[in-house]
């Protein structure tokens, strides 16, 4: 049972681990959809598992994972015995499946796990067990005798023939309520809880009634052709009208919410792949604008405008957020159903910043956002030298907000308010302590409110000229044509984090804190902090955008490895 929990655990999630190392072999391409129903809900595909796994151990977070490195930093931080057993019974379950050779030989080259339509009326009654039965795996494989080699990672199973509507199966008994029916097609292994869902993909791949003559199918493998079969590492295709359909007929109010919200959606795909600098994921979603539910109609409409905040993405930044999708009056729109609730929080808007919840949703967005410069320490503890800000779209409202604000600071009595005129505005500023660095302050402008931890970060950004949509030249470069042009054309979000540049504040911030935690609680984190520090230097940056059309919805991640490194493309 353990290795069943290990096998789903590695096909489920082998995605993220798979950011820090990549491999080699040709990929099956979508062999795996000439095997399936047209009506599959949606499939996830993995390529090269095997490759996968090689070089592992060699890359830094095989390093910060491994046992005995875990195992320093659990004792240093009191772990009992019985602590350090149960991380390792959760190692040795994933690593000896997947260095299991028949998992490799069997899952290794090409696997894809696939959600044919439950039965509409099992999933109302039990969802789990419906789901459960219309899953299958599809393994692309070249191994004789695969599903005895699958048989055999099994210690516990029982295997037997078993023939169900004139199929001869191999039936895989794991215990009383566990049973798992395969069987072998040429170089196809089919795996299932339901032998009737082995006979339907056998039966449409007869009737060539198949995925891969689907169009939305056929949108998503154009789109997969961006990066090469070697070096791809998932593709996954979602049939969103269906996801749709069946959470409309979930019991769960939340669950037929979120299915309304899908509503006008068509298709989404993503794929992700290595490259010799690290990974790049890439995801898109195609929909029909006049059909779309109001909340994601307002999202479309509100990434119409151009980021106001790439100026202060810097040379030396170590993290930078940027979205355009705060719409204060969808959120009251979709509470308006809860008087209750919407006159409670009203209450408190009018508390706080001395306007109605109606007026604050005219007030702000859609923009918003941070960035993080550093990490300084004060004579008291690390201050990070950040600013958040807000667009403003009623700056008369604005204004009466920032008054309330500055009155409630006030009340409290802990700190004087102090002015400063720079270029024509108000800075507002509050030494809470003596250091420069901890004086928090706001101003506010004709497009943007900013808050910032000191009063020389909102000073700098007053007296740049730098234009407020364009990257400065420097962070331009280091990013590099395609990324530096896909943060700056980027209409609804961005996200871009400099591990290893931030990797210096963060171990002198744990240094602060191990001080503390040696004193209070007598236990230490220096090697936490040395290994953390080592997991981050091995990253350059990790960088996310999200664009939107009246068609469709694009987002890409990248994430480039530090010069060393071993990751991406094979390694190199």
């Amino acid at each position: 049972m353990k290795k069943v929990v290990g096998i789903i655990l590695c096909l489920a999630v082998i995605g993220g681990a798979g950011i820090y190392w990549f491999m080699e072999r040709q990929a099956a391409g979508n062999q795996y959809a000439r095997t399936l129903p047209q009506e599959v809900v949606g499939t996830v595909n993995l390529t090269n598992l095997a490759a996968l796994t090689d070089g592992f151990a060699a890359t830094a977070l095989g390093r910060f994972l491994a046992k005995d490195t875990v195992h320093a930093i659990m004792k240093e931080m009191g772990a009992e015995s019985k602590e350090l057993a149960e991380y390792d019974r959760l190692y040795d379950s994933i690593a000896q499946v997947m260095t299991n050779p028949a998992f490799r030989a069997v899952f290794g080259d090409d696997a894809t796990v696939a959600l044919l339509p439950p039965d509409e009326k099992l999933l109302t009654e039990r969802p789990i067990p419906a789901l459960r039965q219309s899953l299958v795996v599809v393994a692309r494989t070249s191994a004789a005798g695969a599903l005895d080699l699958f048989s055999r990672m099994l210690d516990s199973a029982s295997v037997s023939r078993e023939t169900v509507d004139g199929l001869e199966l191999t039936r895989v008994t794991l215990d009383r309520n566990q049973v798992i029916y395969g069987i072998t097609e040429g170089k196809t292994v089919f795996l299932a809880y339901a032998p009737a869902t082995i006979k339907r993909c056998l039966a449409d791949a007869k009737e060539e009634h198949t995925l891969d003559k689907v169009a939305a199918f056929q949108e998503a493998l154009a789109f997969w052709q961006a990066a090469p079969q070697k070096n791809t590492y998932s593709r996954v295709y979602l049939s969103v009208p269906q996801v749709a359909g069946l959470l409309a007929g979930s019991t769960n109010p939340e669950m037929r919410q979120s299915g309304e919200m899908l509503r006008g959606v068509t298709t989404m795909y993503s794929l992700t792949f290595g490259t010799d600098q690290g990974l790049e994921s890439r995801a898109r979603s195609t929909f029909r604008y006049d059909q779309l539910h109001e909340m994601v109609k307002s999202a479309v409409d509100a990434a119409a405008g151009s980021n106001q905040s790439l100026h202060l993405l810097k040379e030396h930044t170590l993290a930078y957020n940027w979205a355009s999708s705060l719409r204060p009056e969808m959120l009251l729109n979709a509470l308006s159903a809860n008087k209750g609730e919407v006159q409670e929080v009203d209450r408190a808007v009018r508390q706080y910043l001395g306007v109605s919840l109606d007026e604050l949703g005219r007030a702000i967005g859609p923009q918003y956002g941070g960035v993080l410069e550093d990490i300084v320490r004060t004579a008291l503890f690390p201050v990070p030298k950040m600013t958040l800000f807000v667009g403003i779209r009623d700056r008369s409202i604005a204004e009466t907000m920032l008054a309330a604000l500055r009155r409630t600071i006030a009340e409290t009595g802990m700190t004087t308010e102090e002015q400063e005129q720079v270029g024509g505005h108000t800075i507002h500023s509050w030494p809470v302590l003596p250091d420069p660095a901890a004086q928090p302050a706001m101003v506010l402008t004709d497009s943007m409110l900013y808050l910032a931890t000191s009063k020389q970060a909102i000073r700098e950004l007053l007296e740049s000229k730098a234009a407020p949509d364009a990257l400065a030249q420097p962070v331009a470069a280091s990013l590099g044509g395609e990324l530096g042009e896909r943060v700056a054309k980027a209409n609804f979000g961005s996200f871009v984090l400099y591990p290893q540049r931030m990797s210096r504040q963060t171990g002198q911030a744990m240094d602060w804190l191990a001080g503390i935690l040696a004193t209070t609680k007598n236990i230490s984190i220096s090697r936490l902090n040395r290994e953390l520090v080592q997991l981050m230097r091995s990253t350059d940056l990790i960088a996310a955008t999200s664009h939107l059309t009246k068609e469709q919805a694009e987002w890409t991640m990248t994430i480039r490895k530090a010069r060393g490194e071993q990751g991406g493309n094979g390694g190199k």
